[in-house]
């Protein structure tokens, strides 16, 4: 269903029978509109960390984005503490907000440039970053050129992940709800990446989950509205809008 210019919005599901309880609500994003753009949480400037954390709807309310998603992540030294330190590399309008950092587990980055060229990449120390517009970072890649991701990982958890469409022309978010008894119980890393390929993606990455998983739009009047049900109405450190 079309809910904005250049973004359509699907919902999936599964019952016990299947695999287990789940709600999927995902989002198809044409890179091809003039009239799409991106941008992600900006630096908090002098203050700690990288960022400062908000909840989707703050997101989605005080950027004037259209969508807000759950991206990176982050540490924070305790829930008072409204700084994050984002764990990988952010760049929010062709600015720097958190720098690249090589991690053992092979941190990947979604790269998109100003014209809306998206493409995974795995970044560190020294990555070029030329013509990057926007930038969130986090892991494991859990769809490769069509294939799932392997049975490594049987943790079951709300998930929030991003992929990108074989020919490159749509980028596709999902969220599944989790740790709802009698609702939605969460996914596995592998069952993640079945649910990118039946929404059309070729490509995905892992993104932050847990009680961070949120997927809010905009209202068209200055508010927001949530489309998944998130476990937690969670401030996190960093947001792609």
């Amino acid at each position: 269903e079309p809910i904005f210019k250049g973004i359509e919005h699907a919902q999936g599901s599964a019952d016990e029978a299947e695999v287990r309880l789940q709600k999927v609500n995902a989002l198809r994003v044409d890179l091809t509109d003039p009239d799409i753009s991106f941008i992600a949480t900006h630096s908090n400037g002098d203050l700690l960390g990288d960022t400062t954390r908000q909840t989707g709807s703050q997101f989605v309310t005080s950027y004037g984005v259209q969508v807000g998603i759950n991206a990176h992540f982050y540490i924070t030294n305790s829930d008072i503490n409204w700084q994050a330190d984002l764990q990988g590399l952010c760049v929010s309008e062709g600015q720097i907000v958190s720098a690249l950092e090589s991690y053992a587990n092979g941190g990947r980055s979604l790269l998109i440039t100003q014209e809306n060229n998206a493409r995974f990449e795995q970044t560190h120390v020294g990555s070029n970053l030329t013509g990057v517009w926007t930038a969130i970072e986090a892991w494991p890649f859990v769809l490769e050129n069509g294939a799932l991701y392997a049975p490594a990982n049987p943790d079951v958890h709300p998930r929030t992940a991003v992929g990108i469409s074989q020919n490159n022309r749509y980028l596709i978010i999902i969220t599944i709800d989790g740790r709802q008894t009698g609702y939605s119980d969460g996914a596995t890393l592998r069952e993640t990446s079945q649910w990118l390929l039946r929404f059309g993606a070729y490509n995905g990455l892992n993104l932050d989950g847990g009680g961070s998983t949120h997927m809010w739009i905009s209202d068209g009047a200055g508010g927001a509205v949530v489309l998944n049900s998130p476990s937690e109405n969670r401030s996190v450190g960093n947001h792609l809008g």
